[in-house]
Protein backbone atom coordinates (compact mmCIF):
# COMPACT_ATOMS: atom_id res chain seq x y z
CA UNK A 1 0.00 0.00 0.00
CA UNK A 2 1.21 3.35 -0.93
CA UNK A 3 0.24 6.63 0.37
CA UNK A 4 -1.18 9.58 -0.87
CA UNK A 5 0.50 12.55 -0.92
CA UNK A 6 1.62 15.97 -2.11
CA UNK A 7 4.92 17.50 -3.49
CA UNK A 8 5.27 21.18 -3.67
CA UNK A 9 7.66 22.71 -5.65
CA UNK A 10 7.91 26.56 -4.93
CA UNK A 11 9.63 29.09 -7.04
CA UNK A 12 10.78 32.54 -5.93
CA UNK A 13 10.96 35.60 -8.26
CA UNK A 14 14.89 34.40 -9.87
CA UNK A 15 12.73 30.45 -10.61
CA UNK A 16 14.75 29.48 -7.86
CA UNK A 17 13.24 26.17 -6.21
CA UNK A 18 12.83 26.63 -1.90
CA UNK A 19 14.30 23.34 -0.44
CA UNK A 20 14.79 22.64 3.36
CA UNK A 21 17.39 20.71 5.09
CA UNK A 22 15.80 17.63 6.95
CA UNK A 23 15.61 17.47 10.39
CA UNK A 24 19.17 15.40 11.47
CA UNK A 25 21.92 14.81 13.96
CA UNK A 26 24.40 17.24 14.11
CA UNK A 27 27.06 15.12 12.32
CA UNK A 28 24.68 14.29 9.47
CA UNK A 29 24.36 17.93 8.70
CA UNK A 30 27.14 17.59 6.08
CA UNK A 31 25.17 14.83 3.90
CA UNK A 32 24.34 16.60 0.85
CA UNK A 33 21.16 14.17 0.49
CA UNK A 34 19.09 15.99 3.23
CA UNK A 35 17.58 18.44 1.05
CA UNK A 36 13.82 18.37 -0.41
CA UNK A 37 10.89 20.18 -1.54
CA UNK A 38 8.19 20.26 1.00
CA UNK A 39 5.59 17.13 1.21
CA UNK A 40 3.05 15.26 3.05
CA UNK A 41 0.02 13.58 3.28
CA UNK A 42 -3.81 14.47 2.22
CA UNK A 43 -5.92 13.95 4.76
CA UNK A 44 -9.64 11.88 4.52
CA UNK A 45 -11.62 14.03 2.47
CA UNK A 46 -9.07 16.23 1.51
CA UNK A 47 -8.54 17.78 -2.05
CA UNK A 48 -5.13 17.58 -3.40
CA UNK A 49 -4.48 21.44 -3.93
CA UNK A 50 -5.71 22.08 -0.34
CA UNK A 51 -3.33 19.76 1.10
CA UNK A 52 -0.35 21.31 -1.19
CA UNK A 53 -1.59 24.97 0.56
CA UNK A 54 -1.90 23.14 4.22
CA UNK A 55 1.64 21.52 4.46
CA UNK A 56 3.38 24.11 2.30
CA UNK A 57 1.95 26.45 5.43
CA UNK A 58 2.70 23.32 7.95
CA UNK A 59 6.41 22.85 6.64
CA UNK A 60 7.49 25.84 6.21
CA UNK A 61 5.28 28.82 7.03
CA UNK A 62 4.94 30.14 3.63
CA UNK A 63 1.27 31.26 3.14
CA UNK A 64 1.86 33.98 0.42
CA UNK A 65 1.90 31.88 -3.30
CA UNK A 66 0.10 32.05 -6.12
CA UNK A 67 -0.63 28.67 -7.98
CA UNK A 68 1.75 27.93 -11.21
CA UNK A 69 0.82 24.39 -12.15
CA UNK A 70 -0.17 20.82 -10.99
CA UNK A 71 1.40 17.77 -12.58
CA UNK A 72 -0.81 15.48 -14.75
CA UNK A 73 -0.57 12.20 -12.68
CA UNK A 74 0.83 10.98 -9.78
CA UNK A 75 4.44 10.25 -9.10
CA UNK A 76 5.56 7.67 -7.46
CA UNK A 77 8.93 6.58 -5.46
CA UNK A 78 9.56 3.03 -3.27
CA UNK A 79 10.45 3.09 0.53
CA UNK A 80 14.00 1.14 1.06
CA UNK A 81 12.96 -1.81 3.64
CA UNK A 82 14.27 -0.19 6.69
CA UNK A 83 11.82 2.57 5.54
CA UNK A 84 9.20 -0.24 5.13
CA UNK A 85 9.35 -1.84 8.90
CA UNK A 86 9.37 1.66 10.25
CA UNK A 87 5.87 2.61 8.14
CA UNK A 88 3.36 0.38 7.05
CA UNK A 89 3.74 1.61 3.45
CA UNK A 90 5.69 0.46 1.22
CA UNK A 91 6.37 4.06 -0.65
CA UNK A 92 3.92 7.64 -1.97
CA UNK A 93 2.23 8.35 -4.54
CA UNK A 94 2.41 12.21 -4.54
CA UNK A 95 0.28 14.77 -6.82
CA UNK A 96 3.42 17.86 -7.17
CA UNK A 97 2.03 21.20 -7.44
CA UNK A 98 4.43 24.71 -8.22
CA UNK A 99 2.96 28.04 -6.60
CA UNK A 100 5.68 30.89 -6.87
CA UNK A 101 6.53 32.79 -3.61
CA UNK A 102 5.21 36.43 -3.33
CA UNK A 103 5.98 37.06 0.55
CA UNK A 104 8.74 38.04 1.99
CA UNK A 105 11.67 36.11 3.33
CA UNK A 106 10.64 36.70 7.09
CA UNK A 107 7.72 35.06 6.50
CA UNK A 108 9.71 31.73 6.40
CA UNK A 109 9.86 29.63 9.42
CA UNK A 110 11.21 26.13 9.51
CA UNK A 111 10.94 26.42 13.44
CA UNK A 112 7.42 24.88 13.77
CA UNK A 113 7.44 24.45 17.02
CA UNK A 114 5.92 27.60 18.06
CA UNK A 115 2.91 27.52 15.97
CA UNK A 116 2.03 23.96 17.13
CA UNK A 117 3.48 22.16 14.34
CA UNK A 118 6.30 19.50 14.37
CA UNK A 119 9.36 20.70 12.78
CA UNK A 120 10.72 19.03 9.72
CA UNK A 121 13.39 21.31 8.82
CA UNK A 122 16.60 22.65 10.26
CA UNK A 123 17.90 25.02 7.67
CA UNK A 124 16.57 25.95 3.90
CA UNK A 125 18.06 27.99 1.00
CA UNK A 126 16.82 28.29 -2.60
CA UNK A 127 18.37 26.11 -5.40
CA UNK A 128 18.06 25.51 -9.17
CA UNK A 129 15.07 22.80 -9.77
CA UNK A 130 17.47 20.98 -11.83
CA UNK A 131 19.67 20.54 -8.97
CA UNK A 132 17.23 19.23 -6.90
CA UNK A 133 17.62 15.36 -7.64
CA UNK A 134 21.44 15.19 -6.52
CA UNK A 135 20.44 16.91 -3.08
CA UNK A 136 17.35 14.28 -2.02
CA UNK A 137 17.40 10.88 -0.27
CA UNK A 138 18.77 8.07 -3.31
CA UNK A 139 15.22 6.34 -2.94
CA UNK A 140 13.37 9.97 -4.24
CA UNK A 141 16.22 10.81 -6.96
CA UNK A 142 14.32 9.20 -10.11
CA UNK A 143 10.66 10.87 -8.45
CA UNK A 144 12.81 14.42 -8.36
CA UNK A 145 14.11 13.86 -11.56
CA UNK A 146 10.55 13.16 -12.89
CA UNK A 147 8.97 16.78 -11.08
CA UNK A 148 12.21 18.41 -13.08
CA UNK A 149 11.08 17.21 -16.51
CA UNK A 150 7.78 17.90 -15.48
CA UNK A 151 7.78 21.46 -14.55
CA UNK A 152 11.08 22.30 -16.16
CA UNK A 153 8.81 24.67 -18.66
CA UNK A 154 7.94 27.09 -15.98
CA UNK A 155 11.74 28.26 -15.70
CA UNK A 156 12.61 31.22 -17.58
CA UNK A 157 15.91 30.25 -19.34
CA UNK A 158 18.80 32.90 -19.55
Amino acid sequence: MYRHGVGIVVLNQDDLVWVGRRLCDSHDKANLSLWQMPQGGINAQEDPFDAAYRELYEETGIKSVSFLAQGNSYIQYDFPAYCVQENRYLGQRQKWFVFRFQGQISEICVDRTAYGYESEFDAWTWVSLWDTPDMVVDFKKEAYRKVVSDFAYLIKQS
